[in-house]
């Protein structure tokens, strides 16, 4: 594992003479040591109002994700729920559920709004079922290319 110090070495050897590029060449390769992007921040933060950082966020309402749930069933008691979440959780819930809903095929196993909610279910992996057609087609495909690369294959 590289330094700071590294890689900025390493950034000047690439771009001695653009900044930019330095900057961009740092900025990869702490993404590609830490998996996070990183942002100069300020020594000292002035007046941080959390709530105005949050409102920035825009937290989704529980009126916006049961639009989107698609399953309408005990309203009450998700909502209530809904407002017992962390902010972070409205939001990571808000982005799971459209794909979630996606997924599922048949209404009646989609899990209800309240079992969704108490289960932290956004976090899940979603498993999409592969279309036997599709799957079909690209076997087929297979198959022919296989025939058609064989040196018996006159052409």
């Amino acid at each position: 594992m590289k330094t700071l110090k590294e890689i900025n070495a390493e950034a000047k050897k690439y771009a001695p003479d653009d900044e930019g590029k330095q900057e961009a060449f740092i900025q990869g390769a702490r993404y590609a040591l830490t998996g996070r992007y990183y942002k100069e921040a300020p020594i000292f933060v002035a007046n941080t109002d959390h709530d105005a950082i949050i409102q920035k966020l825009c937290v989704p309402t529980f009126e916006e994700w049961w639009c989107s749930y698609a399953k309408k069933r005990g309203r009450k008691k998700a909502e209530a729920k809904w407002n017992k979440l962390s902010d972070f959780d409205k939001i990571e819930c808000m982005k799971a559920t459209p794909s979630y809903v996606a997924s599922i095929e048949d209404k009646q196993f989609q899990k209800d709004p309240l079992t969704y909610l108490n289960g932290e279910c956004w976090n899940d992996e979603i498993i999409n079922k592969t279309n036997y057609e599709q799957q079909r087609t690209i076997s087929l495909a297979s198959k022919a290319a296989r025939i058609l690369s064989s040196p018996d294959n006159p052409r």
